[in-house]
């Protein structure tokens, strides 16, 4: 996911989404649903104007539930700006489900903060 992400393989991230996948930045107002439009919204800014990258992700912790899905929470750091000038560090909290071989997204929702760039390093 995070290598789709940072080299702008929208494709690749689509392919990792559950049909019913949600996405929500704890500090927006809104949610998006389904692959189109997490896609979407993450290429466009995110993924244009804001040069949004991870540079930093770090599973802390995961929770395998009955139905084999798993629930990882973790810390991310992420660069913004045409210079990566921005860092924004925070936690996030991923549901995956098993899809075969494969897994698929389903729930990712994260909170960030501006904070200084050493904190991206």
């Amino acid at each position: 996911f995070i290598d789709a992400f940072n080299n702008r393989d929208w494709a690749a991230v689509k392919a990792q989404l559950a049909d019913d996948a949600v996405f929500h930045r704890a500090n927006a107002g809104e949610v998006q649903s389904g692959p189109d439009a997490i896609v979407t919204h993450f290429e466009q800014p995110i993924g244009g104007e804001w040069n949004v990258k991870f540079a930093r992700l770090d599973s802390q912790d995961q929770l395998v539930g009955n139905d084999g899905r798993v629930v990882e929470r973790g810390d991310f750091a992420i660069t913004a700006g045409a210079d990566d000038s921005a860092c924004y560090a925070g936690s996030y909290l991923a549901t995956w489900a098993p899809d075969g071989d494969a897994w698929q997204l389903q729930v990712l929702t994260w909170q960030d903060l501006e904070t200084g760039l050493a904190n991206c390093k």
